[in-house]
């Protein structure tokens, strides 16, 4: 994604939420934590649990990990612009 349509084109989104629903497929949907900024797509995913996280606060990140025992992450934020700003206050 290299300019701001693409940045804002929601299907962006879904796609991310498209891979938490397949991991959960693989995995179990109860060993899926998908986190995002804010809760805008949160109906994009079902049976998942769900919580806000800026990936820019690693105190959170790893509060959630921990309560969530997690043992693997994968950070989705990646796929959007490095040039943009992700979470909008």
């Amino acid at each position: 994604m290299n300019n701001e349509k693409d940045f804002n084109d929601r299907s962006t989104w879904t796609n991310r939420y498209r891979i938490g629903s397949l991991f959960g497929d693989i995995y179990g949907r109860k060993n899926i934590l998908a986190t995002d900024c804010s809760d805008a797509n949160k109906a994009a995913i079902e049976d998942i649990r769900f919580e806000i996280l800026d990936v820019t606060d690693p105190k959170r990140m790893f509060e959630l990990a921990k309560e969530f025992k997690a043992d693997t992450i994968v950070n989705l934020a990646a796929i959007l612009s490095a040039r943009e700003k992700v979470c909008h206050n």
